[in-house]
């Protein structure tokens, strides 16, 4: 028996084999993300089961904005959404809706955009009227996190 073949041949079945299973766990990773990882716009009428309900379960971010987004800071909240999928939970409130200024008011947020996470019935109030990075939104996490006994 030729070694030098059995070993090839078992060489690309393995390399086959690792590939798909390296496919698979890229695409449940992917369809996660797509369930978990976004922005979800959020008002008065669906603040309770989105806010309320879960902020048990994950701490939520939320991002206050007045109207169009700044394309800098959406894409910011989008990527901490997408690299805090399954940790952290994201909405955002419109502030140009009459009815969501009084989310601004509970949460301290004076000028837009603005951030404060809610978790296990605390808050930790973050920034306003500064575009935040990606960092300043990491660090806002850590320490509602953090706050937790």
């Amino acid at each position: 028996m030729n070694w030098n073949v059995v070993l090839k041949f078992a060489l690309v079945l393995a390399l086959i084999g690792g590939g798909a299973a390296g496919y698979h766990f890229y695409r449940q990773d992917q369809e996660f993300r797509q369930l978990h990882g976004r922005v979800t716009p959020v008002n008065v009428l669906n603040w309770v089961p989105e806010v309320e309900d879960h902020q048990d379960d994950l701490p939520i971010l939320l991002y206050f904005h007045a109207g169009a987004q700044t394309p800098e800071q959406r894409d910011i909240v989008n990527r901490f959404a997408w690299n805090n999928a399954g940790k952290a939970k994201v909405v955002s409130i419109d502030l140009e809706r009459a009815e969501n200024l009084l989310f601004a008011i509970r949460f301290g947020v004076l000028r837009h955009p603005g951030f404060a996470i809610v978790y296990k019935h605390s808050d930790v109030r973050g920034y306003n009227g500064t575009i935040s990075s990606l960092e300043d939104l990491q660090r806002l996490l850590h320490k509602a996190l953090s706050k937790q006994p």
